[in-house]
């Protein structure tokens, strides 16, 4: 996958988090906070988390190592499967070569 093709994706799911989140780095103690695992925690760590997404989709054209804008791409598509915007094949899909 080149570069190119990952900010297509990028651009494909900023526009649809940009209506609803905004761009907000997490740092890693707001992250203990919000942790899934965490007994006083539920469902809104989503929010803030897909807040994050969003901010990882603008810091990655920034990037020049290939291999950490796939990492970065890798978590990214994780949230947005686990929390119900795509599915793994959709996923699969909009990362192919056309």
């Amino acid at each position: 996958m080149t570069k190119d093709k990952v900010l297509e994706v990028l651009k494909l799911y900023k526009e649809q988090l940009q209506t609803h989140y905004k761009p907000i780095r997490l740092t890693d103690q707001k992250w203990r906070t919000i942790s899934p695992f965490s007994s006083s925690v539920s469902g809104e760590w989503f929010g803030e988390v897909l807040d994050h997404v969003l901010w990882m989709c603008d810091e990655i054209p920034k990037f020049d190592d290939l291999e950490k804008i796939m990492r970065w791409l890798g978590y990214i598509q994780g949230v947005l499967h686990v929390t119900g915007h795509y599915t793994l094949d959709e996923l699969r899909e909009q990362c192919r070569t056309k």
